[in-house]
């Protein structure tokens, strides 16, 4: 359950949601504006914390971890594609897909990212800062992004949204792609019955529960 205090009322997102995600596996979480699919996310990216109940995500309760640690689980079991790419604007498309690695301090962070940016087809755009970049070209980057560290779990929040349909094609194909061959547990919010279509299992929500 999650519970917000607003004008002294509480108002309750979520309630009493209770689910699964094999590991491995693409989950869609679908359903209206105001359902609760952002709150859901922030919750299993640990940046924010449940009302009541626990989540638990690649082994570890939130709920009961510090905002220190929750940043650590972050910056270690997670990855992130966003709708509207939050790239770096002062960096190259091959600097924002190093980041996650040079946080981690991996030693070979240049060469992996170069390898990541040729798997998504920008290997010529690697100097290239994300202003120079077309739509598509920056979401593939933002994929490099998240995949890059190959973490358990990446997160997207309507990942095709601000995509044309040609170059949203291309990157569900390229997110199925990677998942598959990194095994990680993929989770995506989207409004778009297509997106929702690629994955292994569907969350509905609506209102707060699970439909």
């Amino acid at each position: 359950m999650k519970s917000f205090l607003s004008g002294g009322d509480t108002i309750t997102v979520l309630k009493g949601l209770s689910f699964e995600i094999p590991a491995g596996s693409w989950t869609s979480v679908t359903g209206p504006s105001g359902s609760g699919k952002s709150t859901l996310l922030a919750l299993l990216a640990g940046l924010d914390v449940p009302s009541a109940g626990h989540i638990t995500v690649a082994g570890i309760d939130l709920g009961q971890q510090s905002e220190e640690q929750r940043s650590h689980f972050r910056a270690h079991k997670l990855g992130f594609v966003f709708q509207s790419f939050r790239l770096l604007p002062t960096l190259t498309a091959l600097e924002n897909v190093q980041l996650p690695l040079e946080i981690l301090g991996a030693s070979d962070s240049e060469s992996r990212a170069r390898a990541m940016l040729a798997r998504v087809g920008l290997d010529r755009r690697h100097d290239h800062l994300p202003s120079m970049l077309s739509g598509g070209e920056q979401q593939r980057v933002a994929i490099a992004r998240a995949f890059v560290a190959h973490p358990p779990v990446v997160l997207a929040d309507e990942p095709t949204g601000n995509l044309d349909s040609k170059n949203g094609e291309r990157v569900l194909e390229l997110m199925r792609e990677l998942q598959g061959e990194i095994k990680t547990t993929f989770v995506v919010v989207t409004h778009d019955p297509g997106v929702a279509a690629r994955g292994d299992q569907e969350i509905k929500l609506l209102d707060g529960h699970l439909v």
